[in-house]
């Protein structure tokens, strides 16, 4: 990163800046440098962000679901749905 850099701030939890600086102990570097590097990362597997119309779209399609499942199969309990969660995912719990 030769590029000149820019100030910025950004207000951590007390548990994620003692994660930074332990990481920053352990490799002997600056805060700053690791939390470019982490935000360079995130973002470059961040998927672009979403057309607005077609987020709208989505989600009215999601609506139109709505209660579908109970009206097929009757209310289900907590302790129901848990049950299917488990034998769907092969849990044993």
């Amino acid at each position: 990163m030769n590029a000149a850099t820019h100030p910025t701030s950004v207000r951590l939890s007390k548990e994620a800046l003692a994660l930074l600086d332990e990481r920053a102990r352990e490799t002997k570097r600056s805060r700053s440098f690791l939390v470019e590097q982490a935000i360079r990362k995130h973002l470059a597997g961040a998927p672009e962000p979403a057309d607005a119309a077609e987020t709208a779209r989505k989600i009215e399609r999601l609506r139109a679901f709505r209660g579908v499942g109970s009206k097929r199969h009757g209310p289900l309990s907590a302790d129901d749905v848990s049950a299917i969660r488990r034998e769907f995912s092969g849990d044993d719990e």
